[in-house]
């Protein structure tokens, strides 16, 4: 098992502190919640699609320290991703917490 120090390191203290795109959006094209049954970490999103990729995005965050460092990569990169590749890693993702599948490239 991983050192706690390991884990909780400078850059995720970073990524965690500055989410980008934390506010919802007025007009979304869908939204989605989630929330872990284990810590009751939360999340909700807006996303608005043209032309086959993301262009807008907007969320709020209620998490643990990693759920904010992940939020905040997403936040980062998700506009301008193709839905078909958001798609793909997303099938990746769920495949590797689900099943022990690889890690997406």
């Amino acid at each position: 098992m991983a050192d706690l120090d390991d884990i909780y390191n400078q850059k995720i203290l970073e990524l965690s502190a500055n989410i980008p795109r934390s506010e919802r959006l007025n007009a979304p094209g869908a939204t989605a919640r989630a929330q872990s049954k284990l810590c009751g970490s939360a999340i909700e999103i807006d996303l608005s699609v043209a032309d086959g990729k993301i262009v807008d995005f907007g969320q709020t965050v209620k998490a643990c320290l990693l759920g904010q460092a992940a939020a905040s990569v997403v936040g980062r990169e998700i506009v301008g991703t193709e839905t078909a590749e958001f798609r793909a890693v997303s099938k990746t993702m769920r495949a590797m917490l689900e099943e022990g599948g690889p890690p997406p490239h």
